[in-house]
């Protein structure tokens, strides 16, 4: 048992950190991202063109999800909350759980 226990937790931290670098939602209309501040945008619009891609990109990495989600709930809101609340556990990829299930 304190086996598993060691492996579990040397796992978790780099499962945590694969699962958050993973995600990556791309926004092409800045419609869709109304209410957020404009240094907000400026933030999410060098982020994509790093990948480069147009329009606006939000991680799970801070400040784009802190931003992100001190906006107006949508849709996309709740994708990107439910993504970062749900790394690294059974309800992500089987590959990534850590919940020792």
């Amino acid at each position: 048992m304190r086996e598993r226990a060691a492996q579990l937790s040397h796992a978790s931290p780099k499962t945590c950190s694969t699962r958050t670098n993973a995600f990556a939602l791309f926004i092409d209309d800045a419609g869709k991202l109304a209410g957020m501040p404009d240094d907000a945008l400026q933030m999410l619009r060098e982020a994509a063109a790093e990948d480069g891609r147009d329009g606006y990109k939000i991680s799970l990495h801070s400040p784009s999800y802190t931003r992100y989600c001190s906006t107006p709930m949508t849709a996309r809101w709740a994708l990107v909350h439910r993504a970062s609340h749900t790394r690294a556990s059974e309800h992500g990829k089987p590959e990534w759980d850590n919940s020792g299930r």
